[in-house]
């Protein structure tokens, strides 16, 4: 127990210690591997079915079972047994009587013996041993297709698990992403917090020396008030895509997890045709794959079912032995050897219609596959053409929102310095420093979504 205690302690300390470090996004996805349940478990469900497997395929093997029993008969069986006494010298006296030269009668060469009757106990003990040895010789294939079912279910859960290990490295990608537009945006808060307050001085010591009204100062303090509010929500909405992160790649919530800030523009951005990554979406799709694998599941089970009316030919050969109650004064008992040698064939010569309906049933199976793989198909092709028109929206979004940094930044620039000078307002010069927060949080909201559609789009094609 303490073993297991320090093990898990020195985990929970090493994984504190990596989270200290700056994380890159493959890091993520490989903390994320490493440590997600679901993960874990498929990996189980594998060691399941590799069980499975070599479970099946003991049944082409023969079987060897032996019985051994000890029977105490109470009360002990008791019988009359007729035990010789003396010989019966009759004959000879009789013949010598008739005539005194007689022999004795050729049939009564030797005396015959005399009987006579005694209660004797017997023993109640009575054993018995079996060797038993059974093998099928041929199933009509059941057996065979019973250990391709238990082989294909295991390429079905290999499936399952691809399929589990792309959904983990979509949702990293995505929270990895958000966690860093939640760190951009509050980087620009502060930037526009710091401005602010280098704006609010100013406008204290203009309306000291009289050149600014109160009004222009007050204003200023409240859009100041409202930014930090802002940045405090910021604050907390960034903690919350951090700890839904650290969930994630397997870090305690409350431990202090930094990322690499490596969410850049793209440099160009291009995408193939659409026919085109919707075939490749079809092709790699795990979970066309897993059904497929289902499908050929169940045309295995249907030849089973047909095969069920073949006759089944097995072979058997066994021993028996045993020993019944005996006599216990004489302690001897008689030992009894029998064995067997057989045969056989089994088969169903009329079952009511069973195979009929079981047929049925699994070819109705095998249809509501197809339907579903269709249905998937379907559904990927309308995703893929969603996915590629959000992407391409997404980047155009990114170039509109970098000219509009930049304008609105020259703007608050040419403001400003018209404000010190007394040609523009206080008010407008707010304005335009709160149109350039703005522009920077929608950027980076912009990017984030960049790139959450980009792992979408990537995790459909199996990129």
């Amino acid at each position: 127990m303490f073993r297991k205690t320090s093990i898990i302690i020195m985990a929970a300390l090493a994984a504190l210690a990596f989270a200290q470090a700056p994380l890159t996004l493959d890091q993520c996805v490989k903390m994320a591997l490493e440590s997600n349940l679901r993960i874990e478990t498929a990996g189980e469900k594998l060691n399941e079915l590799d069980a499975a497997i070599l479970e099946a395929a003991t049944n082409r093997m023969p079987r060897l079972s032996a019985q051994a029993s000890y029977t105490r008969l109470i009360p002990a069986p008791s019988g009359t047994q007729a035990v010789p006494v003396a010989a019966d010298l009759r004959p000879f006296y009789d013949a010598l009587s008739n005539n005194m030269f007689a022999s004795v009668p050729k049939d009564n060469a030797l005396a015959p013996l005399i009987y006579k009757d005694f209660e004797a106990k017997m023993s109640g003990n009575i054993y018995s041993v079996g060797l038993n040895l059974n093998h099928v010789l041929y199933s009509g294939g059941k057996i065979q297709n019973a250990g391709k079912i238990s082989e294909q279910s295991r390429e079905a859960a290999e499936w399952q698990l691809r399929s589990a290990i792309r959904e983990i490295r979509r949702d990293v990608t995505k929270a990895y992403y958000n966690a860093l537009a939640a760190n951009r945006s509050i980087t620009a808060l502060d930037s526009a917090i710091s401005l602010m307050e280098v704006m609010v001085r100013d406008l204290g010591n203009a309306v000291d020396v009289g050149m600014r009204g109160e009004n222009d100062l007050l204003q200023a303090k409240v859009q100041l008030a409202n930014q930090r509010l802002a940045r405090k929500q910021a604050a907390t909405g960034s903690q919350a895509a951090h700890d839904y992160l650290s969930t994630l790649i397997g870090v305690p919530v409350n431990a202090s997890v930094t990322l690499v800030e490596d969410m850049d523009a793209p440099e160009s951005f291009s995408l193939p045709e659409l026919p085109s990554l919707q075939t490749k979406a079809r092709d790699v799709s795990t979970d066309i794959k897993a059904l497929e694998k289902q499908m050929e599941i169940i045309e295995t089970s249907l030849l089973i079912t047909e095969a069920t009316n073949i006759p089944t030919v097995f072979a058997s050969a066994g021993y028996s032995g045993g020993q019944s109650a005996g006599s216990a004064a004489e302690k001897k008992f008689t030992w009894k050897n029998n064995g067997t040698l057989t045969l056989g064939a089994q088969w169903d010569i009329y079952d009511g219609g069973a195979v009929k309906h079981k047929k049925a049933q699994t070819l109705s199976q095998k249809r509501q596959l197809e339907l579903t793989i269709e249905n998937i198909r379907l559904n990927l092709d309308m995703a893929v053409k969603n996915n590629r028109a959000s992407l391409a929206d997404a980047y155009e979004s990114l170039e509109v929102d970098l000219e509009s940094i930049a304008q609105t930044k020259r703007a608050y620039e040419i403001s400003y310095d018209k404000f010190q000078v007394g040609l523009m307002l206080s008010s407008e010069v707010l304005s335009t420093q709160n149109l350039v927060l703005q522009a920077e949080i929608t950027y980076y909201a912009a990017l984030s979504t960049y790139y959450s559609r980009l792992a979408d789009l990537n995790y459909l094609i199996g990129d």
